[in-house]
Order: C-alpha cells, then sequence, then structure tokens
C-alpha cells in the first residue's frame, strides 16, 4: 500500500467512453419523457429518474475511471471511486482479451492465492483470468506492453 509516494503513471478512460454513456443516456430520457416535457411535473418518479440520469452522466464525464500503476502494483479506480488493488508479483500475464468488447484481461500466477477454482476454470475457457472493464485513453497494445514491463521490471516506474 502506497503513502505518501505519486503513481508513476495514471491512464483515464477515454473521452469516447464517457461521451458514448452521456449519448446512450441522453437518448433513453429523450424516450422516458416522450416529446412531452410536462409530462416530468405530473410524475415525481419520472422527474426522479431523469434527474439522477442526468447527474450520473455528468459524474461519469467528470470523474472517470482511472488505471494508477504503481512500482509493485496496479489500482482501478472505477467512476464512484472504489478502488481495486492488483500487485504485480500475483500476475502472471497482462493480455489484450477479445471478447463481446475488447478489454485488458490478466491471468494470475499458477501459485497466487487470488487464482481461485472459478478463475482456473475461466482461464480455461477465455484463455485470461479476469477482466479489468474500460476504454482507456492509451491504445489497449500499448497499456498491455507498459503493464507487462511495470509487472516485470518494478524500478522502470519509480
Amino acid at each position: 500500500m502506497q503513502t505518501n509516494e505519486q503513481p508513476a503513471a495514471v491512464i483515464l478512460e477515454s473521452w469516447v467512453s464517457r461521451a458514448a454513456a452521456l449519448i446512450v443516456m441522453a437518448i433513453v430520457m429523450m424516450f422516458v419523457v416522450d416529446e412531452d416535457p410536462v409530462v416530468l411535473l405530473r410524475e415525481p418518479r419520472l422527474t426522479a429518474a431523469v434527474v439522477c440520469g442526468i447527474a450520473v452522466g455528468l459524474w461519469r464525464l467528470l470523474h472517470p475511471a482511472r488505471l494508477e500503476i504503481w512500482r509493485r502494483e496496479l489500482v482501478w479506480v472505477n467512476m464512484i471511486g472504489f478502488k481495486r488493488r492488483y500487485r504485480f508479483a500475483e500476475i502472471a500475464e497482462f493480455v489484450v482479451e477479445f471478447g463481446h468488447h475488447t478489454q485488458l484481461g490478466f491471468n494470475w500466477k499458477e501459485d497466487s492465492p487470488c487464482r481461485t477454482r472459478l478463475y482456473r476454470i475461466l482461464g480455461a475457457l477465455n484463455g485470461y483470468d479476469e477482466t479489468i472493464f474500460g476504454l482507456w485513453q492509451e491504445p489497449l497494445f500499448e497499456l498491455v506492453d507498459r503493464l507487462n514491463r511495470a509487472r516485470i521490471l518494478p524500478s522502470a516506474y519509480e
């Protein structure tokens, strides 16, 4: 766990991903209002849903998910601030996961306590153990290469 040291690199969620979420939210709101804005005044639940949708869309634009590459670990911070830490010492490799969406994936080392029976099954089925969801500002293949270098050579990111 880090104290006062700064992360060596921070990769933010891409603008495309955040803008797409806002566009989808706007389209959904158009269907909700159904061309009659007065319906919002008559239906308090609908008004609350629209206000919450707008708030979530704006929050997502202003507070993107991010990856923090530290000397000994990768920290994934999602858009609501939840942090998930991955120690490089427990990761065998980072990979590009090709599936429904192209994502950042990785495999746990065989002796890692994180590699549970479920991850062994997922690894056998998918070719990777776990996925870190998001579209990042750095191209995915470059990000995977950077994370594999950080995993192997921690001194490069001091």
